[in-house]
């Protein structure tokens, strides 16, 4: 309810405003005498993140999966790790943006230590280095998807 020319609302004194904050993707609910409905809509938006977190490790398990059977370094399973980083990305963004005092850590350092590996492993030209590079860049993938899957179960998914 606004006035014309005015950008404050016009609010009744005779009215109690409830003011349910829920901080769900920069949505702000305010809900005028009605604490009911806003316990729902947190219940709701509570499942529907959780669900999103249930499909988000769903994907991780994918990822985690396809790298384990990955040990040689070849254009095959070069192409397969690549896959794994740019899913493994994606999902990351998205749980940072649901939950970023989660998953800051892994946003922003583990993220960029597997960039790291990769671009070593595009750097060395050696059979043996780019060997040992691609191991590090398969672990360190590996690794950060154990962990975001650790904390979507332990810490998020409570």
């Amino acid at each position: 309810m606004q006035q014309l020319g005015t950008g404050k609302p016009n609010l009744k004194k005779s009215c109690k405003y409830f003011f349910c904050l829920f901080n769900c993707r920069n949505y702000v609910l305010i809900i005028d005498q009605c604490s009911y409905f806003c316990a729902l809509f947190i219940q709701l938006v509570t499942l529907v993140s959780s669900m999103v977190l249930n499909k988000e490790k769903i994907k991780l398990n994918k990822v985690l999966s396809s790298l384990t059977d990955v040990n040689s370094f070849n254009e095959p399973n070069l192409l397969i790790v690549n896959e794994g980083f740019i899913e493994y990305a994606k999902i990351i963004r998205v749980l940072f943006k649901i939950s970023p005092n989660v998953f800051a850590n892994l946003y922003n350092y583990d993220l960029a230590e597997i960039r790291g590996h990769k671009r070593l492993l595009k750097e060395d030209f050696a059979d043996e280095a780019q060997q040992a590079q691609f191991s590090l860049y398969r672990d360190s993938l590996v690794h950060a998807t154990e962990s975001a899957i650790e904390y979507i179960t332990d810490y998020v998914l409570l």
